[in-house]
């Protein structure tokens, strides 16, 4: 079938703005759109035109699946206490009205402790942080995330007396604390197995489940997290059953001064040559981890930049059934400020300043399309002329040819472009 050939450059744009966005186009991607345009018009440098005009539509950016990831920022703790995380998950029902868990988890060593609770609120967190720093002492920082539980004021103070810092995670984005979110899947499945069906009953369970995860060597460490955190082997039930090499010297009589000496090697012994070892072993564990993660075919290749315009992923839309077409990402907004970790501070086109930073996973850069877009008709079909620029859409006469509909809008799109010149 003959192709006629289109020299007018705002014969292209239209052509190509119908057929993507027209009644037929339906807002296809680039392949579709350039197959129609290409059975019906050639000119030189086609598909880029299709391209460029696909890439650059504004409804296509917010409506689009793909969302890219940030590269991996590792941290390298060295000691136990350096940083720990606190989190709190729901629950099933059980036995003395317990609704909830929280549970502090150190990033080094892997250390938890929790406690069950019966309400999300700021004084039983509050309480269970008092718990926590009088038996293990205070913590260098202490990364948490928005829940208002942990932001209440009464929270803070006890963090700002104990002086700890507080790092509180960017919004829709549990990776920041994923240390405490991982740990709760190996808590949640070791109460699932003690329950056997009984799930009211996961209360009576939660301190074994605790020692169990204490008490279980890391691939990331080689230790278990109680030896590390204490310093010395956790004595288990079976060995004084079944004696092994911590219980032998305990089997005799010691005097108090032999009792203290040996109770003294076996806290310095060694101590430090595990830590030392443990995080030379961690830091090689999350740089492979890095590596792995980096390689991911949806890490960010475009690195997003201060005065970027990027759309925001509306992350809410994921826990509700409706809003089906809505688009998924709001904006467009700008970069002001790129933050460690990989967040980003952002502002309104007008300037106004979000007031909290944003995951640079829930970023991608917004296209902007250069000049007017011209369509022919409007999805409803009703004759309407409309360019892209915000001036009311023309309603076609009765009877009028298409050829002077032409002649009209590209006297527009000449106006528009002359306009921009002289300014």
């Amino acid at each position: 079938m003959p192709l006629r050939v289109v020299c007018d450059s705002e014969e292209r744009q239209m052509i190509v703005a119908e057929l993507h966005d027209g009644v037929v186009g339906g807002h296809r991607g680039i392949k579709g759109t350039y197959e129609k345009v290409r059975r019906l018009y050639w000119w030189e440098g086609q598909y880029k035109d299709v391209e460029r005009y696909c890439m650059t539509c504004e409804e296509c950016q917010k409506r689009a699946h793909v969302r890219y990831k940030e590269p991996l920022h590792p941290s390298y703790p060295t000691r136990p206490g350096e940083k720990v995380h606190i989190d709190l998950v729901k629950m099933p029902k059980g036995v003395g009205n317990m609704n909830y868990v929280v549970n502090i988890r150190d990033d080094f060593t892997r250390f938890v402790d929790g406690k069950p609770i019966r309400s999300k609120t700021a004084k039983e967190v509050k309480n269970f942080v008092l718990e926590y720093i009088s038996r293990y002492g205070c913590v260098g920082k202490i990364v948490m995330d928005r829940g208002s539980e942990f932001l209440a004021d009464e929270v803070q103070d006890v963090f700002k007396r104990a002086g700890a810092r507080v790092s509180i995670a960017t919004a829709y984005h549990p990776q920041t604390n994923s240390p405490v979110e991982r740990g709760h899947q190996t808590l949640i499945a070791s109460l699932s197995k003690w329950c056997k069906g009984k799930d009211s009953d996961w209360p009576r369970y939660f301190r074994y489940a605790i020692w169990a995860d204490n008490v279980t060597v890391r691939a990331s460490t080689g230790y278990p997290p109680y030896t590390l955190w204490f310093g010395r082997h956790c004595p288990l039930f079976i060995e004084f059953h079944v004696d092994s090499w911590t219980t032998i010297d305990w089997a005799e009589e010691m005097s108090r001064e032999e009792l203290i000496a040996a109770r003294t090697r076996q806290i310095a012994y060694g101590l430090e040559e595990n830590l030392m070892t443990a995080s030379d072993r961690l830091a090689v564990e999350r740089d492979k981890g890095k590596e792995r993660w980096d390689k991911n075919v949806r890490i960010r290749k475009e690195r997003v930049s201060v005065g970027d315009m990027v759309l925001l992923y509306d992350a809410a839309l994921e826990r509700t059934w409706t809003g089906k077409l809505a688009n998924r990402w709001m904006g467009p907004y700008r970069v002001v400020e790129a933050l460690d970790w990989g967040a980003y501070m952002i502002v309104e086109l007008d300037g106004s300043k979000w007031k909290d930073p944003v995951a640079g996973t829930r970023l991608k850069l917004f296209r902007p399309r250069p000049g007017a877009a011209l369509s022919l008709a409007d999805p409803k079909g009703k004759g309407k002329a409309k360019i892209e620029d915000g001036t009311p859409p023309r309603r076609y006469e009765a009877g009028e040819s298409s050829k002077k509909r032409k002649r009209v809008e590209k006297r527009k799109v000449k106006g528009l472009a002359l306009g921009r010149k002289k300014k």
